[in-house]
């Protein structure tokens, strides 16, 4: 009953929220319950977006769609995939030859631009090769957390 008296009567200070979030993520991870721990990381983040400065909160927020905070990959690779068909869609719209090869070929072409592998200076290059540089740098962070976290222990 002390125990519950003495944290009724501390402060709530955003430090120390995010200090109990953080605790509890670090047990569950220790005890091998990384979904459960997932959860406490991602409470923790969303928690501190609440209280960031705006352009704080954009990031984050980026970082929030893309991948969920390092915690889920198969966003992150749904967003690849899509954003690999759209610009092949577009590039095969743009060149006015609407059959299944000029598609096909326009696949390979964005597979290999997503993947930073080709370059040509065109805009729509351009904007794909920049817009897959955020997909694949959350792509690894989430996989480097996820495999991490198996063979920690």
């Amino acid at each position: 009953f002390k125990e519950i008296t003495y944290i009724v009567k501390r402060k709530h200070t955003l430090d120390n929220v995010l200090a109990v979030y953080r605790n509890l993520r670090e047990n569950y991870d220790y005890y091998m319950k990384y979904d459960e721990s997932g959860k406490f990381f991602v409470n923790e983040m969303k928690l501190k977006k609440r209280f960031s400065n705006f352009v704080e909160k954009i990031v984050m927020s980026v970082y929030e769609v893309l991948c969920l905070y390092g915690e889920s990959y198969s966003r992150t690779l749904v967003l690849a995939a899509l954003t690999i068909i759209l610009f092949a869609a577009l590039r095969t719209h743009l060149s006015q030859i609407l059959t299944i090869e000029s598609f096909l070929d326009s696949l390979k072409i964005s597979i290999t631009i997503f993947f930073q592998i080709y370059f040509d200076n065109s805009w729509i290059t351009i904007l794909e090769r920049l817009i897959s540089i955020p997909i694949l740098g959350t792509l690894y962070i989430a996989l480097r957390r996820k495999l991490e976290r198996r063979v920690r222990h």
